[in-house]
């Protein structure tokens, strides 16, 4: 089923690259949209989280002692009678609209923006740890107040988020990236700044831990937890990350690109996993996330950038390889073997 999913993305996104024209980019979209919020809530025993989603939904009245977000709560009181599959329809939905509003105000080629959160993201985020796929749609939702310059709107968009899962807190500090020029200098700089912030987050993990404000920090920065993922594991998420950033600059100078925000909040997330991953691979992943999510956008600029028609193919033809790659190793994993109620 998901290399269906992903060859009916790929077909359309190859249209929405060279063939449709505006109208029917946005009504392939919303379709295409529909598909995967149905696809997600109809699914049983997807997903890594699936027992633990299925266990919160059957024992609401334990969701307060386990520390689980009010809005996620709120979620299943409201649902509370349904079935669980209804309640992944509504998560679903809540999800892809603040996605959807997102893709519409930012991307033009939405489809391939798309196609790439399919790859990826959809997996992680709609099929497994759905608090923090609401979160994740959240802020980058809240982005468009940045643009505006909006900040207390902005804060309010990144106070919801933690309402789904309170790492939303970390995109906080997406406002300022306004502020910045992404030169080479400052690359130089913020890198050294985000080694030394790793070392400082290692050093303050035991008093985070006692916070209470984030739950289980302990399990995730635990060395038998974090010694499932190996140095290969770390090269090959450093390349998924880093392709799209120099296929961007192949196409574009830096010089041309140093006040695009969202440019500097990808640069942002890609910082981050390579600081934090060598000693916090789960905690690197969840916290990028929020920023990586970008490359949808990213790949816009690219096609956007890219003059000849040879080479918008052959960058679709890379965009289409490691989207493969990405979901053959999800469609081999044993907590994504996929499963429909129907």
């Amino acid at each position: 089923m998901y290399f269906l999913i992903f060859s009916t993305l790929a077909l359309f996104a190859v249209g929405d690259l060279f063939f449709y024209q505006r109208a029917y980019k946005k009504f392939w979209f919303y379709v295409l949209s529909v598909i995967l919020i149905l696809f997600a809530a109809t699914r049983s025993e997807v997903g890594i989280d699936w027992a633990a989603y299925e266990n919160m939904f059957y024992h609401q009245h334990e969701l307060i002692s386990q520390n689980i977000e009010i809005g996620y709560s709120v979620i299943n009181n409201f649902t509370e009678g349904m079935s669980f599959n209804f309640t992944l329809l509504v998560i679903s939905s809540l999800s892809f609209l603040f996605l959807m509003a997102f893709i519409n105000k930012f991307a033009y080629f939405k489809i391939i923006a798309l196609l790439v959160y399919f790859t990826d993201m959809y997996f992680y985020l709609n099929l497994s740890g759905m608090r923090q796929g609401i979160a994740l749609s959240i802020t980058l939702f809240s982005i468009v107040f940045i643009y505006q310059k909006r900040f207390l709107l902005f804060c309010l968009s990144i106070f919801v988020a933690c309402l789904f899962h309170k790492t939303a807190i970390f995109f906080g500090v997406a406002y300022f990236s306004q502020y910045i020029r992404l030169t080479y200098k400052n690359i130089i700089i913020f890198s050294f700044l985000a080694f030394f912030g790793s070392l400082l987050f290692r050093a303050l993990t035991p008093i985070i831990e006692t916070l209470g404000y984030f739950r289980d920090v302990s399990l995730y920065t635990d060395s038998n937890y974090n010694s499932s993922f190996s140095q290969i594991d770390f090269l090959i998420g450093t390349c998924k990350r880093l392709i799209p950033l120099l296929m961007l600059l192949s196409v574009s100078k830096l010089k041309g690109l140093q006040d695009n925000i969202i440019v500097k909040l990808y640069f942002v997330g890609l910082l981050c996993f390579l600081s934090l991953y060598p000693s916090f691979p789960d905690i690197a992943v969840r916290l990028s996330l929020y920023y990586l999510a970008l490359d949808m956008i990213i790949y816009n600029f690219i096609f956007l950038n890219a003059r000849s028609i040879y080479l918008k193919l052959f960058f679709i033809f890379i965009l289409l390889l490691l989207g493969f790659y990405k979901i053959y190793g999800y469609a081999n994993m044993n907590g994504y073997i996929y499963n429909n109620i129907f």
